[in-house]
């Protein structure tokens, strides 16, 4: 018995896998063995939803030969004894960089000034960003610890990717076993192609902003329809991106509203993608499920909030502590909504992090089957590998790892895992060992000793006669064990020096005497010491605080969406920017979100009527020159041009400005591109529709716009020595970059008529938008001269400037603007800011104005939209423009100026009803805004807004106290970190 036992060791020991032949030469004699066994009357979880009991598994060359009761054992085949334990399959990872981080992006050998080309040699794409000829399996190499992390937390398989880039190449089907070569590890070498929004670490200067990382996937898609189509370029990275199409997409997103990006695209070129996201999509779940996408999310759900610091509670934000209780609710969600998601361990601090977070999703809701399937059968499917793995079923790969208890019980350990059929100790994981009392036996000594290992593994002590302790030395490193034990020569002078393992309760080993002699030696459990304070937290379930999802999901966020009413204002100054003018004591009714009519007595049978004696209802603020509500970055100064980036696609309807301006009265903006290059990027038209999804912030159906910018921006002055190597440097400069794409784009419409198939180019594009009437100009400007050229260019091309915007020297040209027909949205009393504008006057509004322009003021900073009525009041104050002048240079003109005046702007009966009930003349300095409509619908209420504050501090401090007592009660914490606010100007940068 004892040496079947010596036997049985040595052979686990040496035990190895082979497949197949293998190309590699070896050094020495081969081992052929097959590594062939049979797992006996475990509970197999075949697949989620389908336990087994009493269940055998038979593995032959890696593989599943065979599942059921009774299996007959083949001749050679090792055994083993599971019937107290559970098997589950192994788990997928869909985002994972296992085994590819040996892949570095291009050096840079460039010195100061922007990086404008790719410097990795050869046919490839222009842009370092995008490399869709890497392939991950060029680069894969097992790494022993990292595969032995991942086994531990039940990880077989994973699909590794190079995180870096829009464009990341193909992924890598790889198990998480140990072989030489790293070749016979990989299951599928190119199995999907891995895509971001993010530029990743190269340092070229484009893109510098989510919107221009956008427009370079989009132009790469018509780069790939143009390659197929035949061009004279020969280009691999195109090439590669064609062949590429035809796998997989996943796409990495760091928000929900990244998720409605990628679908934008997905559905602008017919693909459809499998989206890693960032955990937070139960902030929109129907907007999510509408995608009808499968998604690939993490579980790094940040750690609880402990603040020391009443002070705290200015520092973070309600959103940030909500996000905390919310996130472990995510998956749960998710599930009961119907959406298809894998789990990645991606965006954890450390992987042995990743049960226990699996653990806090099923406490907070997650099916404990949806839970497993989430890291099997979907992540299968999802990559078309459903008949190699995923399930415990025969034919496929023998990716399964072994439990003591059933896996979502949170004392369970897991004792192997095996890997392409060869079996993995595990290593370096907490508690798989035991404390206990232990009868010590050995093959070459009858006798039998009291053995006792206490203080979690770390002390072993020799019990003789019941009273006298001999205390040896041991090290437990998981389920493997050293220990020596020396009684001092009272036991007629033995010592025992042992090596082992833990086997279910007891540990087994080989060992020597002290004469040296070898022998077999077994530690049978008597009683096992138990830790109770560790096992009742560990049964314990601490559950997050409940808390509520707001739209938008932030502090003054709403927990239901509010819908338009009918509404009779009473007995107010109405007005009305029409002919009627400003009308006293007069009643307006809206209804389905119009205006239906004002006048004397009105009454409405079901209106809701509000009592406005005093004070004054007008048409909405509309703030022609805005950069609220956009994500990532305002401009896109990697180049003279960036025509081909869009606002509309990075629309941040979370932003707090929205809620903040709604107060200011303002009801709709045109967001902006900033003004880092003379043709800036295409505009977006929103309402200030608090709560909406970003897509529905838009204006439908509104004309389209474009930045252009004129000055010291453009030609970098104030750049410092990053910006003096693009093109333009002088203002002579900015006037060529004009010529030179307008005579482009004249050419590209000829072309793109006589040949349509052509290739499509995104920047040239918008900008022949131009030239055909379709896409109007908003540029910024400040110096006549400047202001002139622009003119002069339009006229030679044939089109019209739309608006200059900041023109503070547009008083010295107004007659030529006239004349050219271009509208000016200015500012009120900005002057003496900088050198540029040392001309600027606070009476250029009222002069513009009375030269017959349509003069606009805008305020090109969120703080400053908050008060643009009283901006308005300075028209009045800087030059004499009458009362009912100077509303209309922040409401009908503005309208005008972006051609949405037959929608708003004013009063009149049929417009949108986007109306604000003022305290007091709308121009005064006292006046606030009651309450704000946007389509008839009530986004702001003064008196709600006094409430809402209250309630933020309430839920905060509940939620943080809530937070302070399961810190205190053991549950890991971190502290406050306050969110970084960002509010973009026209010089806005951001990497």
């Amino acid at each position: 018995m004892h040496f079947r036992l010596f036997y049985t060791i040595i052979c686990f020991l040496l035990t190895t896998v082979t497949f197949a032949q293998s190309t590699f030469p070896n050094n020495g004699p081969a081992d052929p063995r097959p590594n062939n066994v049979m797992l006996r009357r475990a509970t197999v979880v075949v697949a989620p939803g389908n336990v087994q009991t009493g269940t055998d598994i038979l593995v032959e060359k890696g593989r599943i030969k065979a599942v059921g009761k009774n299996i007959a054992l083949p001749q050679g085949c090792q055994e083993i004894d599971c019937s107290d334990k559970w098997i589950y399959s192994s788990f997928i990872d869909l985002y994972s960089n296992y085994g590819v981080t040996s892949w570095q992006p291009i050096k840079s050998n460039q010195g100061r000034g922007q990086k404008l080309l790719s410097e990795k040699p050869g046919a490839y794409y222009w842009n370092e960003a995008i490399h869709p000829e890497t392939n991950a399996f060029e680069y894969f190499v097992s790494d022993e610890k990292e595969a032995n992390n991942l086994r531990g937390q039940g990880f077989g398989v994973t699909l590794s990717q190079i995180k870096d880039g829009i464009s990341r190449g193909s992924a890598v089907l790889v198990s998480t076993g140990e072989k030489t070569p790293s070749s016979n590890l990989i299951i599928d070498e190119r199995v999907a192609q891995g895509l971001s929004f993010s530029k990743g670490s190269t340092n070229q200067s484009y893109p510098s902003s989510q919107m221009g990382s956008i427009a370079l996937l989009r132009q790469l898609y018509y780069d790939g329809i143009a390659q197929d189509k035949a061009t004279d370029e020969k280009n691999l990275s195109v090439e590669a991106w064609r062949t590429n199409t035809n796998l997989k997409s996943i796409i990495a997103v760091n928000s929900w509203q990244e998720v409605m990006r990628a679908v934008k695209v997905a559905k602008e070129f017919n693909k459809a993608y499998i989206v890693k996201s960032a955990g937070d999509e139960y902030q929109r779940i129907d907007a999510i499920k509408a995608t009808n996408m499968p998604l690939i999310i993490p579980i790094n759900f940040p750690e609880v909030v402990k603040s020391d610091d009443i002070l705290d509670l200015d520092k973070i934000s309600l959103e940030q502590i909500k996000h905390v209780a919310l996130a472990p609710r995510n998956p749960g969600i998710l599930s009961q909504n119907g959406i298809k998601f894998a789990i990645t361990s991606d965006g954890l601090k450390e992987i042995k992090e990743f049960r226990e977070k699996l653990l806090l999703a099923v406490d907070h809701g997650l099916d404990k089957d949806k839970a497993l399937a989430a890291l099997t059968t979907v992540p299968a499917e999802l990559i078309g590998e459903s008949a190699q793995i995923g399930t415990i079923e025969t034919g496929k790969w023998a990716n399964f790892f072994v439990m003591d208890k059933n896996y979502f019980d949170k004392k369970a350990k897991m004792t192997s895992h095996f890997v392409q059929g060869r079996k993995y100790e595990l290593y370096n994981l907490p508690d798989s060992t035991r404390d206990g009392k232990f009868l010590f036996s050995t093959s070459i000594d009858n006798d039998k000793y009291n053995v006792h290992i206490t203080k979690s593994n770390k002390e072993i002590n020799l019990v003789y006669q019941d009273t006298l302790k001999y205390k040896g030395i041991i090290s437990v490193n998981n389920n493997k064990i050293n220990f020596s034990l020396d009684p001092k020569g009272s036991l007629d002078g033995k010592y025992w020096s042992c090596s082992g393992r833990l086997d279910g309760k007891d540990y087994y080993g080989i060992g020597q005497n002290q004469e040296g002699a070898s022998f077999t030696w077994t530690l049978t459990l008597v009683e096992e010491i138990r830790d109770k304070k560790k096992e009742e937290k560990a049964d314990s379930l601490i559950l997050m605080p409940e808390t509520k999802v707001l739209y938008p999901f932030v502090g003054y966020g709403n927990e239901k969406m509010p819908v338009a009413e009918k509404v009779l204002f009473k007995n107010a100054t109405i007005w009305t920017n029409e002919a009627d003018g400003i009308l006293k004591e007069t009643d307006i009714l809206i209804e389905n979100g119009k205006i239906v009519r004002y006048g004397k007595n009105l009454s409405e049978a079901g209106a809701k009527v509000i009592d406005a004696t005093g004070k004054h209802v007008t048409s909405g603020v509309i703030d022609e020159h805005s950069h609220i509500a956009i994500s990532n970055g305002v401009n896109e100064g990697g180049q003279e041009s960036s025509a081909e980036v869009r606002i509309a696609d990075v629309i941040n309807s979370e932003d707090v400005n929205i809620y903040r301006q709604l107060s200011g009265g303002v009801t709709a903006s045109q967001l902006l591109h900033g003004s880092a290059n003379p043709i800036g990027g295409q505009a977006a038209m929103i309402k200030l529709r608090w709560g909406a999804a970003p897509q529905d912030l838009l204006i439908k159906d509104a004309d389209q716009f474009i930045k252009f910018a004129l000055g010291e921006n453009v030609k970098q002055v104030n750049w410092g020595i990053q910006g003096r190597n693009r093109y333009p440097q002088s203002r002579m400069g900015v006037e060529q970059v004009y010529e030179d794409y307008f005579s482009r784009a004249q050419a590209y419409i000829a072309d793109r008529k006589a040949n349509p198939n052509m290739r499509k180019d995104l920047d040239l594009e918008a900008i022949a938008e131009i030239l055909q009437a379709k896409r109007f100009i908003t540029c910024h400007s400040y110096q006549q001269g400047e202001i002139n050229m622009l003119m002069k260019v339009a006229d030679k091309y044939k089109f019209r400037v739309n608006t200059f915007t900041h023109i503070l020297e547009g008083y010295k040209v107004a007659d030529k603007m006239k004349a050219h027909g271009v509208g000016a949205s200015t500012f009120s009393d900005w002057w003496a800011y900088k050198y540029e504008v040392i001309d600027a006057i606070p009476y250029n509004g009222a002069i513009m104005h009375s030269v017959g322009l349509v003069v606009a003021f805008n305020s090109d900073d969120a703080e400053m939209a908050r008060r643009l009525n009283q901006e308005a009041g300075k028209a009045v104050l800087y030059g004499g423009v009458p009362e009912e002048e100077a509303w209309k240079f922040v409401t009908l003109n503005p309208a005008k100026l972006l051609h949405l005046d037959s929608h708003m702007g004013s009063l009149k009966a049929g417009k949108d009803a986007d109306i604000v009930l003022w305290s007091d003349n709308p121009l005064s300095i006292y006046a606030v805004a009651e309450q704000t409509y946007v389509d008839g619908i009530k986004y702001f209420d003064r008196a709600e807004d006094k409430i809402k504050q209250a309630t933020i501090a309430q839920e905060k401090m509940r939620l943080l106290r809530a937070m302070d007592m399961m810190s205190a009660g053991g549950m890991k914490s971190e502290g406050v970190r306050p969110k970084r606010e960002v509010l973009y100007h026209c010089d806005s940068e951001e990497e």
